[in-house]
């Protein structure tokens, strides 16, 4: 099942969590420590301009909460 038939709109937040967690395999989402050991591996500001703009973009509307 993909992510979309997992939400639930009547518990959006709640059900995309729930989808997250459960994943196994490449599909899983990664833990806090994965996370911060893959931020200071990656060499994030040599990244390609494309993949730039769109973390950029992710990162700004995840901060102003526009959507």
């Amino acid at each position: 099942m993909t992510l979309y038939g997992e939400i639930e709109p009547s518990d959006y937040l709640t059900s995309i969590e729930r989808s997250l967690v459960k994943k196994t395999g490449i599909q899983r989402f990664p833990n806090n420590q994965e996370i911060k050991s893959a931020l200071k591996e990656k060499d994030v500001y040599n990244i390609n301009q494309r993949t730039r703009s769109i973390c950029w973009n992710c990162w700004k509307t995840t901060t102003t909460g526009n959507m």
